[in-house]
């Protein structure tokens, strides 16, 4: 393998790590929204109520494992 490429692999392992180091303010100072069906909206508000959690929390946990893993699942 060439230097250049495992100089890459380096760098982005280093990134993957800072990114699961991060910590996020608790301030909750913006919005994000976003239009989706309003089906899937009713069905994503019944499973979070189903498991006693709000559906802002299930989505800042989920946008949270996505930042810290460097994956979209």
């Amino acid at each position: 393998m060439s230097e250049d490429f495992m100089q890459r692999i380096h760098r982005m392992t280093n990134a993957a790590d800072a990114r699961r180091d991060i910590e996020f303010s608790d301030e909750l100072d913006s919005n994000f929204n976003f239009r989706c069906n309003s089906e899937l909206k009713e069905a994503f508000k019944q499973l979070c109520k189903a498991n006693q959690a709000s559906t802002s929390s299930v989505l800042k946990r989920y946008m949270l494992s996505c930042i810290r893993s460097s994956k979209i699942v």
